[in-house]
């Protein structure tokens, strides 16, 4: 297993985090946290409390690193005094430190693969994930390259999806040139501009020149599959581009003016163009939207990893930013633009002010809100009407009767206690997550240090094939609603990624060598799986389990069968026999409780 740096987690000589730059993450996110508030307040809404430790420690590990702790970073961290405790694990998690900058970057990497050019592939398209892949984790996350700089070498990429990653993009949108500017704009800019491609949009503001003044940039951009000689390879993609003098000229390839050829006038945002001398079109479109004052690039990747972190962006969805869809939220999504774009266009620096607020902190459960009680009404007609039950209520309120025209709290509304962010939002875990998840669950994450890294990615390609089969509705959409089926189920149950790494699992080795009582291993379990304490009902549950199940071994073992061939076994061979019974019973019984909490739904979820 991967012997992570517990210690790390409660030092109290961490630097401020170098590679953050000089900018205030704390008083940032204190920031952030007072426009949240503020709209609580308005809507007279009163938060979830803060999660808990185990919450904290396994929401933002799966969140930073794509993985669950291990037990012993959990015990440490909740056994930990440390005022600052929350704000140094994300600074860990953020850090240079191994193993936490390899899983940072394998992750990010993960995620940003799909956010660019999503899961599912063309026929024939000529992506090459492995070149994306590649460039996302070894150029873009090992170096924290600043996002900005990011979008602009995706803008202008040139040459082949066997050379370049961010050629990919190309290749999975291209080679259409409105295609093209249509994913570019969604992408990088939170703009849906595909419905103007053919027609002026009928309730925004977008008119069908304006789509094709915007899609002039890509056309002195060439896009095309390269089939190799050798039959046996797989297609690459190139994109070339040739330089331009004066105008972009785009013709319109769709709708009632199909034909009519429009000239590249002004940007998105009414910005006029303004094209001197030889130039390569694409870089002056990455120029306008990668420039500070572009009113979507900051404000969309933003709101993108506010949505990654809490479940729902302040623009929502994510690739929707319109006049008719207004932020939740306008303050906080300004605030946090333009202090991304003041520091650097830090990654980093963005994940660190989004995990430090307390708004990202709370628990997921119940937020409350103000009731007038009607004359008539009852604690039992007031839960019914809410649809909650009246020990809800009482937990809420205590045991008073209400009286009419009296004010109590109930419960707000999952939805819209989500849309303010007065609680955490149950997120599923993406397959990548439960894939790790799973093998360090079962102590197998040494995997992950194998020498050859292409094992490992096959191995990991072999499972997520079945997983995302099974769990994604859509190949080109993130999935938001965890839906739940027998395939899913039996899979997690009977699949032998969970069966073959329990049979070798030095957590069951541990647990069966160690000298502890039964209490302290269910608690180890606990902490391995779910990083959290059981309660007291779980362990007195588990214990029974483990004393009924010791009891049928003991009473088969006290009627041990003689040996095959009619002999008499001696004392030191009935021993062992015994002895083996009774240990294969007892490893059998803790299997069997983390195989339990692996499929739990628990498991499954962050919370």
């Amino acid at each position: 297993m991967i012997k992570r740096l517990t210690l790390l987690i409660l030092c109290t000589c961490l630097p401020a985090l170098a590679a953050f730059g000089q900018g205030d993450y704390m008083r940032a996110a204190q920031t952030v946290d007072e426009y949240i508030a503020k709209k609580l307040a308005e809507s007279k809404i009163i938060p979830a409390p803060p999660s808990s430790d185990a919450e904290f420690i396994r929401r933002v590990y799966l969140d930073i690193v794509g993985v669950i702790p291990s037990a012993e970073e959990v015990s440490a961290f909740l056994r930990s005094g440390a005022a600052n405790k929350r704000e140094r694990l994300i600074l860990t998690l953020l850090s240079d430190k191994q193993p936490y900058r390899d899983m940072y970057q394998e992750h990010w990497a993960t995620v940003w693969e799909q956010w660019l050019i999503g899961r599912g592939d063309r026929r024939d398209s000529g992506v090459n994930r492995a070149t994306i892949k590649s460039w996302l984790r070894d150029v873009v996350f090992a170096k924290n390259m600043p996002y900005d700089e990011m979008v602009r070498q995706i803008l202008t990429a040139q040459g082949t999806t066997e050379e370049s990653g961010p050629v990919n993009f190309f290749a999975k949108w291209g080679p259409n040139q409105a295609d093209i500017a249509a994913a570019a704009s969604r992408v990088f800019l939170g703009v849906r501009t595909s419905c103007a491609r053919c027609h002026d949009h009928k309730f925004e503001k977008w008119k069908q020149e304006d789509f094709w003044s915007y899609a002039a940039f890509f056309s002195r951009t060439q896009g095309r599959v390269v089939r190799p000689r050798d039959d046996f390879n797989r297609p690459f993609f190139a994109v070339a581009e040739q330089p331009a003098q004066g105008e972009l000229v785009a013709t319109v390839d769709d709708g009632p003016k199909k034909g009519v050829k429009v000239t590249a006038t002004t940007h998105l945002n009414g910005d006029v163009i303004q094209l001197t001398g030889t130039f390569q079109a694409r870089e002056e479109l990455a120029r306008w939207m990668t420039a500070p004052g572009n009113p979507w690039f900051a404000q969309n990747v933003v709101n993108k990893m506010w949505d990654y972190f809490l479940g729902r962006g302040f623009v929502n969805p994510v690739d929707d930013f319109r006049d008719g869809n207004p932020p939740s939220h306008p303050e906080a999504l300004k605030f946090l633009a333009e202090d991304f774009a003041a520091n650097g266009y830090n990654l980093k620096y963005l994940i660190a002010v989004i995990t430090n607020t307390k708004t990202y902190q709370r628990s997921s459960g119940l937020a409350k809100e103000p009731y007038t009680v009607r004359p008539g009404e009852t604690l039992e007609s007031i839960a019914q009407k809410h649809r909650i039950s009246v020990e809800t209520l009482r937990a809420l309120n205590g045991s008073a009767k209400p009286m009419a025209g009296s004010q109590i709290f109930v419960p707000v509304q999952p939805e819209k206690a989500e849309s303010v962010f007065a609680r955490a939002q149950l997120r599923p875990l993406s397959p990548e997550q439960l894939f790790y998840s799973i093998l360090q669950a079962v102590g197998a994450d040494d995997v992950r240090q194998a020498r050859s890294r292409q094992a490992l990615e096959q191995m990991k390609a072999n499972y997520l094939r079945r997983f995302i089969t099974l769990f994604d509705n859509d190949e080109q959409t993130e999935q938001t609603d965890f839906e739940a089926t027998i395939p899913q189920a039996l899979m997690m149950m009977n699949g032998d990624l969970i069966n073959s790494r329990l049979s070798a699992s030095p957590i069951l080795a541990q647990l069966l060598n160690a000298r502890m009582m039964e209490a302290q291993r269910v608690n180890l379990i606990f902490l391995q799986t779910l990083s959290r304490p059981p309660t007291n009902e779980e362990v007195t549950l588990f214990g029974r389990l483990l004393e009924g199940r010791l009891q049928q071994a003991r009473l088969k073992a006290a009627n041990v069968p003689p040996p095959a061939n009619g002999g008499q076994p001696n004392q030191q061979q009935l021993l062992q026999a015994q002895l083996k019974i009774l240990t294969d019973a007892q490893r059998q019984a803790y299997e069997d409780i983390l195989w339990s909490l692996v499929n739990s739904s628990e498991f499954m979820f962050i919370h």
